[in-house]
This record gives C-alpha cells, sequence and structure tokens, in this order.
C-alpha cells in the first residue's frame, strides 16, 4: 500500500513528450540529437564507422528477406535510391533460379511525396489464397500507430471505397474477401492506458466498425 501511494504521487516530467508531434517535443529531440551528434563526430574513429555502416545498408548484395504468398515472392527493400523503401514482389521460380525480376508495387518515397506525409511502411496482410488484395499498415515518422488501407496487389493501387482503418495502434487481416479481423480505437473504453486496443472484432464490407457484435459472439467459443 505504502509502494502504490508513492507512485500515485509521483508525476512524470516527461509525459509531454507523448505529444510526439508537438513543437516543444520535435525541438527537444532535435536540441538532444544536435548534443549527441557533436559528441559523436568528435571521436576518432566515428567517420569511419558511419561509412561502412552507410556502405551495408546501401548495398545491392545484402542478402533478401522473402515473404512466400501465393505463387509471388514479396520483399521491403531501402537503399540510397529507396530511402523509405520500395514494397516489390517476383515470380517464385524466378526467384528460385537466381534471376528475380521485382515488379513496384508500392513506392513508399513517392507515396510520401505525393501525401507530404513522411509514412514508414509497416507491412502487408494478404487475402488467402490468390493474395491478390492486402491491408497495408503505414505509420507517420515511424510511431506505434498506423493506418490501414486496402490494396489491389495487381492493379498495384490502393482500393477506392475499400476498406480503411484510422490512425490508431492495432492490427487488421483478412477473415475472408469482405471481412477483417479488427483491433484498433473502437470509441471510449476500448483501449488500454497505453493507448493499446483490448478488443478484437470482425468488420464486414459496407457496416459500421464501432458497431461490430463480433466481442459478444466471441465469448461463445
Amino acid at each position: 500500500m505504502v509502494l502504490q501511494n508513492l507512485y500515485s504521487q509521483e508525476t512524470d516530467k516527461f509525459q509531454w513528450l507523448e505529444e510526439v508531434d508537438s513543437k516543444k517535443s520535435l525541438d527537444w529531440v532535435d536540441q538532444h540529437n544536435k548534443e549527441t551528434l557533436e559528441k559523436l563526430t568528435k571521436e576518432g574513429n566515428y567517420k569511419n564507422i558511419y561509412d561502412k555502416s552507410l556502405s551495408i545498408l546501401n548495398s545491392s548484395d545484402r542478402i533478401i528477406n522473402p515473404s512466400f504468398h501465393g505463387q509471388y515472392i514479396y520483399n521491403f527493400w531501402q537503399d540510397k535510391e529507396h530511402v523509405r523503401g520500395i514494397w516489390r514482389r517476383t515470380a517464385v521460380k524466378d526467384y528460385i533460379n537466381g534471376k528475380p525480376k521485382w515488379d513496384v508495387l508500392l513506392d513508399i518515397d513517392a507515396l510520401s511525396k505525393k501525401d507530404d506525409i513522411k509514412w514508414v511502411f509497416k507491412g502487408a496482410s494478404g487475402l488467402y489464397p490468390n493474395y491478390d488484395k492486402y491491408m497495408i499498415s503505414l505509420s507517420k515518422g515511424g510511431g506505434d500507430a498506423v493506418i490501414y488501407k486496402e490494396f489491389d496487389a495487381n492493379k498495384k493501387e490502393f482500393i477506392p471505397n475499400g476498406f480503411s482503418l484510422p490512425e490508431s495502434k492495432g492490427s487488421a487481416s483478412f477473415w475472408d474477401e469482405n471481412t477483417l479481423i479488427v483491433s484498433t480505437n473502437f470509441g471510449e473504453g476500448t483501449m488500454t492506458t497505453s493507448g493499446y486496443p483490448k478488443q478484437v472484432k470482425l468488420w464486414k464490407r459496407g457496416t459500421d466498425l464501432k458497431r461490430s457484435d463480433f466481442v459478444n459472439r466471441w465469448r461463445h467459443f
């Protein structure tokens, strides 16, 4: 009880940093980054380590991290020409033969420029078994909160009036072609104190997300 009382009386003097996009927070980060960089650049081996690290990150010879979906191999790739990255795919047979012919599905640098938002690619969840549709997860600046938008992999575009989730911590993936299994901010009382969802629902295409009754039905399993 004593510990609980002590904890309740303490206040986090840096809690204001949770407003990650506020001018005050950004100024604080910029100042500390500047101080850190000034100290690091004075180290004798800084330039050598920096150049080697950058060379490794931009190397076209590094191992590709593949994802197998249907008849294609998918990969998210970043280099000096694609700083924010490209999401691409190639046929399984071409990948196995060591001669992948990469087809770019989504260019995050181009999307960021178009939307004037520093998007960070957070992943893609596909519709089994054809994987012609995906729920793309994007974060503004790399934070935990993301938006989800339905994407047509064959047309290489977001689907107009398709599934779309506003920015929130959570997840979304296909249950079937017209249903998503979703954890997100459903309104008052549906999030933890850390800002993460504590409910999971099935969302039918064309219906109101917040009125889903999946949680009640889930309890019967």
